[in-house]
């Protein structure tokens, strides 16, 4: 499954979030890396943040391996794991076959983006959440089987890597034994135990969290501010649900309304549990909508309950297989054609992770594998990561660059320090965000009332080439080199300015 996985979304490896996640970990690697820059210098000043357990684990590894196949083995890991207890989840709902294969494929490959708010399930590359969100599939199961130790010692886990996915299960578990004792009036014992481990073992990531979050409120800052540059400039996509597109619900709601019949129709004794986890998750999405959008009460948003999505989807998906193997046996009853070609079908959903493999070998060279897949060196680096290969060679470390926002790689490539930058943000530090968006507002001509709240980025990049003719960055700034698009503007650098260029990217020297 993890290749299959792979070969659909494509393995990404130094860009996206990486340019955020990666860098404190090339720091502990090579200490003398990013000395000027805004984003490490601020969180090198907390000892415990809230990927230290993240940062540790790949940085620790690194001395095995180098970082970027450990990247690529934790994430094969994490889709691993994941697929696996989907697979173990769709067996408790007495799935055989057929849907036992189906259901991992239904939940991390045909239905992965049918959630809200930008969140899913896995991704194309090593996250925190990634490692998480495997261990909570997990953690779900030994809860549906009644193992409520396991499941407390592994939702526990899961916080280490991503604290708030860990708590929202934490609490939907928590809610549904309450619910479900009221009805049985059966011993409070077994929750008070989950409860119990849950919090010895994530009590190691939430005790110094809440720690370190003491230390931010001895600096001044204006809590709406920080809200509003948070809900309403940089994450609108995560926590602003009526700013999360109209497709996407659409999707989740046909699938649901979908599942839900579906699922009527299965004969489980998992129908209650099932059936009342989604029920909790969905009355979260309207509190926290009415709360948030109509009742502009923004404490609620650190919630970010729409994440709680994925998890509707998932069970969605493999309720979906389920009924897809009972109507497959039901036509086979009636037509012996695909009674005979049952074990035929079975074959060919195991043997297509191999087939995949097959292909894959054979288009590593090929212009589109080069764009999609970053292993190792099989891929061939298209212009703006030589430029940012060239750059790590041929400067100084101490250097300071400014560079378009959307131009992710830059810093875990390049490896050096810049003014100011789109992905690399501490978004929980609420003395650290008024800061990074004053800077950011000023470097990239980006003030929040000029703009529409989804668009930021790229109207960022617009202004960034759009001023570069005026000369305003060497002028304003303390910086070494500029790069930019050349095909996004019409500023033209003087010949002996220019340091090295990689097909339309420039790399000016100030």
């Amino acid at each position: 499954m993890p290749v299959m996985f792979l070969f659909v979304k494509g393995y990404i490896f130094n860009t996206e979030d990486h340019g955020e996640v990666l860098l404190p970990i090339y720091k502990l690697m090579s200490p003398e890396l990013y000395s000027n820059d805004y984003f490490v210098a601020e969180y090198i000043k907390n000892s415990f943040t809230i990927r230290f357990y993240y940062d540790y684990l790949l940085y620790f590894s690194s001395f095995l391996v180098p970082l970027e196949i450990a990247c690529f083995l934790f994430t094969i890991i994490s889709i691993g794991i994941s697929s696996f207890y989907i697979y173990s989840i769709t067996e408790l709902l007495k799935g055989k076959n057929i849907s036992l294969f189906l259901s991992p494929i239904l939940v991390l490959v045909i239905f992965y983006s049918f959630t809200i708010g930008g969140n899913f399930i896995q991704y194309n590359y090593f996250l925190p959440s990634s490692l998480s969100k495997a261990f909570l599939i997990a953690g779900i199961y030994y809860y549906l089987k009644q193992s409520l130790s396991k499941s407390a010692i592994i939702t526990g886990i899961a916080a280490l890597f991503h604290p708030l996915a860990a708590l929202q299960v934490f609490i939907i578990i928590c809610l549904m034994q309450i619910i479900k004792k009221f009805y049985t009036r059966t011993s409070f014992k077994p929750l008070l135990k989950f409860i119990l481990f849950f919090t010895l073992i994530s009590s190691f990531i939430y005790i110094p969290l809440y720690i370190n979050s003491l230390s931010q409120t001895q600096y001044p800052f204006n809590l709406d501010n920080y809200y509003n540059i948070l809900y309403n400039f940089r994450l609108p996509h995560h926590f602003n649900p009526l700013l999360f597109s109209l497709k996407s619900y659409f999707k989740f709601i046909i699938l649901l309304t979908i599942s839900i019949y579906a699922l009527s129709t299965i004969k489980t004794k998992f129908l209650s549990e099932i059936t009342l986890f989604i029920i909790i998750i969905a009355l979260g999405m309207l509190f926290y909508t009415i709360t948030f959008s109509t009742l502009s009460i923004k404490y609620i948003g650190i919630t970010q309950w729409f994440k709680t999505s994925i998890w509707i989807t998932m069970f969605c998906a493999i309720i979906l297989a389920v009924k897809a193997e009972l109507i497959y046996h039901k036509i086979s009853q009636r037509i012996r054609l695909f009674r005979m070609n049952q074990n035929a079908v079975m074959l060919l959903i195991f043997i297509i992770p191999f087939i995949l493999i097959s292909f894959i070998f054979n288009i590593i060279g090929n212009e589109n594998f080069n764009k999609r897949y970053y292993i190792n060196n099989l891929y061939k680096k298209e212009n703006i990561h030589l430029m940012h290969y060239w750059i790590s060679k041929n400067t100084d470390v101490n250097d300071v660059f400014i560079t378009f926002p959307s131009d992710f790689s830059f810093q875990p490539e390049a490896k050096r320090a810049l003014i100011s930058g789109y992905k690399a943000i501490l978004i929980h530090n609420k003395t650290f965000i008024p800061k990074w968006y004053d800077s950011y507002k000023s470097v990239f001509n980006t003030p929040m009332s000029s703009i529409n709240s989804t668009n930021v980025l790229i109207q960022s990049d617009l202004n960034y080439h759009k001023y570069l003719i005026i000369n305003q960055y060497s002028q304003k700034y303390k910086i070494n080199y500029i790069l930019f698009d050349a095909s996004k503007t019409d500023y033209k650098p003087k010949t002996k300015n220019i340091a090295f260029q990689a097909g339309q990217y420039i790399l000016e020297k100030i």
